[in-house]
C-alpha cells in the first residue's frame, strides 16, 4: 500500500510505520528493546510483512539492531556515529577549513562564558594541570598538542551544556587537526600560552564576560595564523581573496611537526 505526502512523493505503508516506531522510540515509549513482533503488529495495525519492511528501515537508520532469536535492541547514537557523519560531510562538500574554524570560535566562546559560571573545583584543577602540560617544554610536541586539545575540550565540558559537549565531541577530529595545524605552522614562542593563561584566569575568577572575550581573542589569533599561511602559499586569487582550503587539504599546508621551540597553541 502506498500514498503520497505533501511533496507528491510516494510513501509506502512500511515507511509510515517505520516513522511511527521511530517517533515512539525517540519519545521513550520503549526501554532497551522493542516489543515482540506480534505485539508491534497489533500496536501499529499492520501485517508481519509490513512490519518486517519497517524494521529493515529502522536497522538502516541505525536505530535498532535486530538479533535473530533475541529481538530488536535499541541503539543509542554516540559521538563516534556523529563524528563519522561530520567527517563524510566535510569531505563530500569540501568544507573550507576556515569555515570550520569559525564554527569552532562560535562554539568555544560561548562554552568559555558558561564554564566560568558552571565549572566545578575538580574540573578547574584538571584544567590547571592541562595548562601546565600544554606549556611544558620537556614534553614532546605530540603530548603538548594533546594537552592543548584536552584543555579546550575540558572547557566545553565544564560549560555544562549537553548539546555543546555532543557537538564538540562529534567535531573533535577537526578541532584536533585545527590545533595541530596552527601549532605546526609555528606561532611565536609563548604567544599561545598567554591566551591560555588569560582564559584560565578568567574562568578561575568566574568572570563570564572576560572568559568569552579571552577565548575569542585567542582563537581569532590562531585563525589569523592559519590564514597567513594560506596566503603565503599563494592560495589566493589575483584579487587577494583566499581560495578555499578543504579539510582534505589541511595537512598539506603544514610541516610534519611543529618547531621544537614552539610553546604556542590554537
Amino acid at each position: 500500500m502506498e500514498s503520497k505526502n505533501g511533496t507528491g512523493k510516494k510513501v509506502y505503508l512500511y515507511e509510515t510505520v517505520a516513522d511511527a516506531i521511530e517517533t515512539d522510540l525517540l519519545n521513550g515509549a520503549f526501554d532497551k528493546k522493542l516489543p515482540p513482533e506480534q505485539a508491534l503488529c497489533e500496536k501499529y495495525c499492520v501485517s508481519r510483512s509490513i512490519l518486517r519492511e519497517a524494521m529493515k528501515i529502522l536497522n538502516e537508520r541505525k536505530l535498532i539492531n535486530t538479533v535473530v532469536g533475541s529481538g530488536a535492541f535499541i541503539i543509542r547514537p554516540d559521538v563516534e556515529d556523529m563524528s563519522a557523519v561530520f567527517l563524510r560531510f566535510m569531505n563530500m562538500y569540501d568544507v573550507d577549513v576556515l569555515d570550520a574554524y569559525d564554527c569552532r570560535i562560535a562554539l568555544e566562546t560561548s562554552a568559555a562564558a558558561m564554564a566560568a559560571l558552571n565549572i566545578t573545583e575538580s574540573q578547574l584543577a584538571e584544567l590547571e594541570q592541562l595548562y601546565v602540560r600544554t606549556n611544558n617544554p620537556d614534553l614532546s610536541s605530540a603530548d603538548r598538542r594533546e594537552a592543548d586539545y584536552q584543555f579546550h575540550m575540558n572547557i566545553i565540558n565544564a560549560s555544562g551544556s549537553t548539546m555543546m559537549m555532543f557537538i564538540a565531541g562529534a567535531m573533535g577530529f577537526i578541532f584536533r587537526d585545527i590545533i595541530v595545524t596552527s601549532r605546526a605552522i609555528g606561532k611565536e614562542s609563548g604567544k599561545g600560552s598567554v591566551g591560555h593563561e588569560g582564559i584560565l584566569n578568567a574562568i578561575k575568577e568566574h568572570d563570564s564576560y572576560m572568559a568569552e572575550h579571552m577565548m575569542y581573542v585567542h582563537l581569532k589569533s590562531g585563525r589569523a595564523v592559519m590564514e597567513e599561511r594560506i596566503r603565503s602559499l599563494h592560495l589566493a586569487d589575483e584579487n587577494g581573496a583566499l581560495r578555499p582550503v578543504t579539510y582534505r587539504m589541511i595537512h598539506g599546508i603544514i610541516d610534519v611537526d611543529e618547531p621544537a621551540v614552539n610553546n604556542g597553541d590554537a
